[in-house]
């Protein structure tokens, strides 16, 4: 699994400009049925006290569970698991596109050595080389109307928010981003006109980087005690 780094983007500008920013790179995920790998949908008890899961085959019409025998239709008590609708923004492949041969599927020995023979992109190697992270962001959510908050895998991607930056030269964007790894990997950024007008890269460990970890994770700071001039995690097993 990968460190999980927390992301904040502030667009300093109108109530209409920051909305032709994000329509220009949101993608607006509608709600829909979940389902597992398989196809199936994932369903679970109306009755919240107990968190069970079951499968529906919309082919079949079966429906099963662990340790039961599958049965015909959706019994009582039971409902299809609904996936929110949700805005996706930053979209990266809106704000810099994979191109149309990318290979997008699971990636083995076998996959590799065939797009290396057809000159095919790999989405891993694609996606680091291009946004500087393996997947597109996940988590997204709007703190405020000018204030976006998302989630990326081992990096920050300051080299895309130049992207959105040159697409809007009038606009300043503040970017910051915080390794889940606490005082490490973090920095932040003002952005115009395509180009960094500021930048803050505190050395791992140190006081700075632990307080930018706290401006992105404030909920971690409690963990933290300030013992000679720089923070300290607190070992609750300790007496």
């Amino acid at each position: 699994m990968p460190n999980y780094v927390k992301n904040r983007l502030v667009i300093n500008g109108t109530p209409e400009q920051v909305k032709e920013v994000f329509d220009k790179f949101n993608t607006h995920i509608p709600a829909k049925l979940h389902t597992s790998y398989t196809g199936s949908v994932i369903c679970k008890e109306i009755d919240n006290s107990n968190y069970n899961v079951g499968w529906f085959n919309l082919k079949t019409g079966m429906f099963e569970r662990r340790n039961a025998e599958p049965v015909l239709g959706l019994p009582d008590g039971w409902e299809f698991e609904i996936q929110q609708p949700i805005d996706h923004f930053p979209d990266f492949n809106k704000v810099k596109p994979q191109p149309e041969n990318i290979f997008n599927g699971d990636l083995g020995r076998e996959e590799e050595e065939m797009c290396k023979r057809e000159g095919r992109p790999t989405w891993y190697d694609w996606n680091r080389e291009n946004w500087g992270t393996k997947w597109n962001c996940s988590e997204c959510k709007q703190e405020s109307h000018n204030t976006f908050v998302f989630t990326t895998a081992w990096q920050g991607v300051p080299n895309l928010i130049l992207e959105i930056s040159k697409a809007f030269p009038e606009l300043q964007f503040e970017y910051e981003f915080a390794d889940e790894d606490t005082g490490s990997n973090c920095a932040s950024f003002v952005v115009l006109g395509g180009d960094l007008t500021d930048s803050y890269f505190p050395e791992s460990g140190t006081k700075e980087a632990y307080e930018l970890s706290f401006k992105l994770r404030p909920n971690i700071a409690e963990e933290y005690n300030l013992v000679d001039g720089n923070y300290e995690y607190i070992d609750s097993d300790e007496d």
